[in-house]
């Protein structure tokens, strides 16, 4: 345990089902503060050392309505909103495995459970005992029941990453990040996505000579959940995309209404949330994405509502 949370040692060792420890940052330019983060139940709780002593946010895993998990080169974060309030902590990239875990349990996904000590085989298929022919297929005989849902369940998930090909040409990165937020389980209802879109111009003696441009991002409507993936900078002056993203997870019963506006020479998309936040999303007028998108919503809150 680290000596600034000694503190709290009692409480891990009272049953904690997972404890991460984020250590203070070393660069004087980028200050970190050092954390630890214990899940006891379905409680969370994040420690924060400062200068003052050691702080607590503490809610229940049903609770925390948004997502926020952001990745730029070495520089990852979470950000946690409820109606306790909101944690951040950050940490580097490059241990983020450590952190996939909470993130997954965060989104309420169940892990995958195992299939025994089975192997894969070079294009990824599994086998309980791991034998494979020559040409890496199954032996049918030797597969067990879990391993054939393992299999369909793998086959499923790519089939819904596959949804996301359109964007292949338009937006590589947007592509894969969305494609590595879907896990087992998913069904993608609707896509959106936009390209930056001016939201602010500045002009003198009528030349434009200056524009913001709200930013690129892509709104993915599952079964289960709103992931929205977008740049750093919401709002910058050029249109060029930059390294990582900041991707934002939203649990369907969390969003209570969609609202579409005309804003002069733009569309803006409201979403409000359970916890109280609007989110909102600069669009242009003429979105292609955006009648189908709204459709979804508007469906799966509706049957939402007749199941209640």
């Amino acid at each position: 345990m680290p000596p600034v949370f000694r503190d709290q040692a009692g409480e891990v060792e009272a049953g904690s089902t997972l404890l991460i420890h984020a250590p203070q940052g070393a660069s004087p330019f980028s200050p970190r503060k050092e954390h630890l983060i214990v899940l006891i139940g379905s409680v969370l709780t994040v420690h924060t050392a400062g200068r003052s002593g050691v702080s607590a946010f503490s809610a229940p895993l049903d609770a925390i309505g948004e997502v926020e998990w952001g990745c730029v080169l070495l520089r990852s974060w979470l950000k946690l909103t409820s109606p306790q309030g909101t944690a951040a902590f950050a940490f580097n990239t490059v241990r983020e495995d450590l952190f996939v875990p909470l993130i997954n349990r965060l989104r309420g996904v169940r892990e995958a459970e195992k299939a025994g000590d089975g192997q894969y085989s070079a294009d990824g298929q599994y086998s309980a005992d791991g034998q494979y022919s020559a040409d890496g297929k199954y032996f049918a005989d030797i597969r067990s029941p879990a391993v054939r849902r393992d299999s369909a369940a793998g086959a499923a998930l790519a089939e819904e990453k596959r949804k996301l090909d359109h964007l292949n040409l338009r937006a590589f990165k947007f592509m894969s990040y969305g494609r590595r937020s879907l896990v087992e389980g998913d069904t993608i209802v609707a896509t959106l996505y936009q390209e930056p879109v001016a939201v602010r111009e500045l002009r003198i003696g009528g030349f434009r000579v200056l524009t913001q441009f709200s930013t690129a991002r892509l709104l993915i409507l599952t079964d289960r959940e709103l992931i929205v993936i977008r740049e750093e900078k919401e709002i910058s002056f050029s249109r060029a995309s930059d390294y990582g993203c900041v991707r934002t997870f939203v649990p369907l019963r969390r969003l209570s209404s969609l609202d579409v506006r005309e804003r002069g020479s733009r569309t803006e998309l409201r979403m409000a949330t359970t916890t109280g936040r609007t989110l909102h999303y600069a669009l242009s007028l003429e979105n292609p994405d955006l009648p189908g998108f709204v459709d979804a919503f508007n469906s799966l809150t509706a049957g939402r509502e007749a199941r209640r």
